[in-house]
């Protein structure tokens, strides 16, 4: 069985204190995303990229659960992954 590009074959959850932020290419207006998990897709060749899959984060934006690739390609949004600060020394 031939995996379908963009499926999620693995799924695996954040550490606290990962997000995304996002930028609205039509509006500007930045999105702020906690990530819940970690999720590993199946490529899409049409996207130029080898055969096989990518980690991407899911995230949480206005009660729906998003991979980066989907709000990427349905939005037409730019997508930023920020880790947790650091712990002060």
């Amino acid at each position: 069985m031939q995996p379908v590009p963009g499926a999620t074959v693995a799924l695996a959850p954040a550490a606290p204190g990962w997000t995304v932020t996002t930028t609205s290419v039509s509006s500007g207006d930045p999105i702020n995303a906690p990530i819940a998990a970690w999720a590993s897709v199946v490529v899409d060749p049409a996207r130029g990229l080898p055969e096989g899959t990518e980690i991407v984060a899911v995230f949480l934006v206005d009660g729906s659960m998003w991979t980066e690739i989907e709000f990427r390609d349905l939005f037409g949004y730019k997508i930023t992954v920020n880790a947790p600060p650091l712990p002060a020394p």
